[in-house]
């Protein structure tokens, strides 16, 4: 690490994140202090220089873990976590019903539980009707929408049956599957974002 390293720089994003670097800035790092930071920046970076990329959000412990987003989770005091969403630009994301709710940025997506249960979490998707624009798609984690959408939920158990991604990979992913309810169209493009980099003492 150079040792023109904005460690205070560093200590505050891991801060705001709830990521660690909770010291006195007034005061001088020591050199344990100053390794202790450099070990979580690192461990951290793609969150905390892409901090307008990720929205914080306080739950309940429970909801923290039924809710079927990608999230880094920070457990907290009282019960409650925290959980750092990824979000893309001019997006916002709310909790609705135990569900995580993205909205802004030209579209509006509401995901459901996917994963073993993916029969009984696909009838509560189609209990709904869905409106004009609307369709049903699935993701797996925090990667875009597989490359089809549904309307009905016979077509849509019929595809993840036949889904045939390699057998040991199946076992795997089908765990981190959601579904999703959503307005965006499929081939809308995933913007790649910009780093906000640390400053240098000598480049301030």
């Amino acid at each position: 690490m150079s040792k023109s390293f904005d460690y205070k720089e560093a200590a505050k994003r891991l801060r705001s994140f709830g990521l660690g670097g909770d010291y006195d800035l007034r005061r001088s790092f020591s050199p344990q202090q100053k390794s202790a930071i450099t070990r979580k920046y690192n461990q951290f970076k793609s969150i905390v220089d892409y901090s307008d990329n990720y929205q914080i959000l306080t739950v309940k412990n429970k909801t923290a873990k039924e809710i079927s987003i990608a999230a880094k989770k920070v457990k907290l005091k009282g019960g409650k976590t925290k959980l750092i969403v990824p979000i893309e630009k001019g997006q916002k994301v709310s909790i609705k019903r135990g569900r995580a709710v993205f909205s802004g940025g030209g579209f509006r997506e509401e995901v459901y539980k996917g994963g073993w249960d993916f029969f009984e979490n696909a009838k509560k998707v189609f209990a709904k009707k869905l409106k004009k624009g609307e369709y049903i798609s699935v993701r797996i984690g925090d990667n875009r929408p597989f490359n089809r959408s549904f309307t009905d939920i016979n077509t849509l158990l019929n595809y993840m049956h036949a889904w045939t991604p390699i057998d040991e990979q199946k076992e795997k992913l089908i765990g981190h599957i959601s579904i999703i309810r959503t307005d965006v169209p499929i081939e809308k493009a995933k913007k790649k974002p910009t780093a906000k980099r640390l400053k240098t003492k000598r480049g301030k």
